[in-house]
């Protein structure tokens, strides 16, 4: 993707009230629209949705990866603010814009996904661990298995099945005992 890593396409780009010495300030960061991406002048005036109140507003990264007001300066030219917005930053921390999302929903939706995948890596962990079980399992069983056999065949008596099973001819070397005489 041509824009991965650049503000102008981060769902985490917003907007927030640019007025820090003043007891009234409107807290938030505010969804940056396509239109004011676009057009980034059109961005340094909102609406505080809390208080309904139009304020001035300054472009800013919600990650903190870079402070764009810094960058852009303190003017209306879509200009200077394109170019930091469009600055290829290779971000590690860039994803993509959902319009209709805040950066505070795209946040949401970022751990939501790591979420997932620590779920998913656990799941495959668990069921590699529990193959190995099984596999375990059958083996000690059939360990177990032959060592009852070897020991049925060394403690079998004469008369046992086994035994003869065992010793095919054992019987017709063994002579026969003496009759009982009294």
């Amino acid at each position: 993707m041509a824009d991965e890593g650049r503000c102008i396409s981060c769902g985490f780009l917003g907007k927030q009230d640019r007025r820090r010495e003043t007891s009234v300030r409107y807290p938030g960061t505010y969804e940056v629209e396509w239109l004011e991406r676009a057009e980034p002048a059109k961005a340094r005036k909102g609406v505080a949705t809390s208080a309904n109140a139009s304020m001035l507003t300054e472009l800013v990264c919600y990650r903190g990866v870079v402070f764009l007001p810094a960058e852009i300066g303190d003017t209306d030219s879509n200009e200077a603010a394109l170019a930091a917005l469009q600055a290829d930053r290779k971000c590690a921390v860039w994803i993509k814009y959902l319009p209709g999302h805040d950066p505070k929903e795209h946040m949401a939706e970022r751990r939501l996904h790591e979420l997932e995948g620590d779920r998913n890596a656990f799941q495959r962990a668990l069921t590699t661990e529990s193959n190995k079980l099984v596999k375990v399992g059958v083996i000690l069983t059939i360990v177990i298995g032959l060592a009852q056999l070897v020991i049925a065949a060394l403690t079998a008596t004469p008369p046992s099945t086994l035994y003869r099973l065992l010793h095919p001819h054992a019987h017709e070397r063994t002579p026969a005992p003496p009759p009982f005489e009294e």
